[in-house]
């Protein structure tokens, strides 16, 4: 049986390989290492999906072929998309600062025995330190009235 004469009985179903398509572009930029990888396999899916509307005979594999390529590509770009879009400032070595804060998000984590805490540093405390800061604190050592727009000083080292 060619492939054509495959692909024709099963065009119902060619449309759950959507999916797929999307989590194979998805996967690449996880796997590959950095911009310079994510940036040729956007190349060669573009290029695939390319090759696949040029086919002669332009029948139901070619395309296949070209939108599978295609989407694969359109993961691999939403992904990396996205990761650029929430990516946040990293300290890039261990800092010690003491620094006042706003508490935006009380998070506690009982079966850790911390309370994990999002705070926005004051201007001009603790040095370099990123728009918004994690912190875990352990459960005993959290302060009375900890709650979102509280007001907490800390030590960060």
């Amino acid at each position: 049986m060619s492939v054509e004469i495959w692909l024709e009985a099963e065009r119902d179903q060619l449309v759950l390989w959507v999916p797929v398509a999307l989590a194979c572009g998805i996967t690449a930029w996880l796997l590959l290492p950095d911009v310079a990888a994510w940036t040729v396999f956007l190349l060669l899916a573009g290029g695939t999906a390319l090759a696949g509307l040029a086919m002669p005979g332009g029948g139901r594999a070619a395309r296949a072929v070209a939108v599978f390529a295609g989407l694969a590509a359109l993961g691999c770009g939403l992904i990396w998309a996205r990761a650029e879009r929430v990516a946040a400032p990293v300290l890039a070595r261990t800092t010690v600062a003491t620094f006042e804060a706003r508490v935006v998000v009380v998070d506690p984590l009982p079966a850790r025995e911390l309370v994990r805490v999002v705070l926005v540093p004051d201007v001009g405390t603790g040095g370099a330190l990123p728009p918004r800061t994690r912190v875990n604190i352990a459960d005993a050592d959290v302060p009375a009235g900890l709650a979102p727009g509280a007001r907490i000083a800390l030590r960060r080292g």
